[in-house]
């Protein structure tokens, strides 16, 4: 209904099928319907100010990982980068989910790497923080690729970078 009401206004569209998107995908498990909301979505901020919208584009990655589809994540994952590339607080974020496509799916461990360390430096251009919940991730990924001495490495310096923040710390000794 709101859609029907709202259809000529293209601000309100892009808002309502972003909510809608994550609806279908985080609480209703139907992926293709998520995908056709950030679709409808990358459609209404074309109208609405001619922008590319890399944030929709994103959320249709991360969908596509949720979905376990890696080619089709990474696919729109290159796309939203092409556009977001000086926005660092989405590159933060893009890149989380491009290191836990090439970990968590593809097992291919060094890339993952390479997309942490990417987050990594995209928060320090952010924010000037060091990211060591990410040195984190980049020890478990160094733990499933057997590498022993390097997973303790990063957790040791994800442990002294993190040290003041105890929800992460009880993470990091759970």
């Amino acid at each position: 209904r709101a859609e029907e009401l709202g259809k000529s206004d293209y601000g309100f569209l892009r808002e309502l099928y972003w909510h809608w998107g994550h609806t279908y995908r985080d609480l209703l498990k139907d992926y293709d319907q998520a995908l056709e909301y950030f679709d409808k979505r990358i459609e209404a901020t074309e109208k609405f100010d001619g922008s590319n919208d890399y944030w929709a584009v994103y959320q249709k990655g991360v969908t596509y990982f949720v979905a376990k589809d890696a080619e089709s994540a990474l696919k729109c994952f290159q796309e939203a980068e092409k556009v977001g590339k000086s926005d660092y607080g989405f590159l933060r974020d893009l890149y989380w989910y491009w290191g836990l496509t090439y970990r968590d799916l593809l097992k291919d461990y060094d890339n993952a790497i390479t997309y942490f360390d990417k987050r990594i430096e995209a928060t320090e251009k952010f924010d000037g923080s060091i990211d060591y919940g990410c040195l984190f991730q980049i020890g478990w990924t160094k733990r499933l690729s057997n590498d022993g001495a390097g997973a303790v490495a990063d957790y040791q310096r994800a442990e002294e970078l993190g040290k003041s923040d105890y929800g992460f710390l009880r993470e990091l000794y759970w």
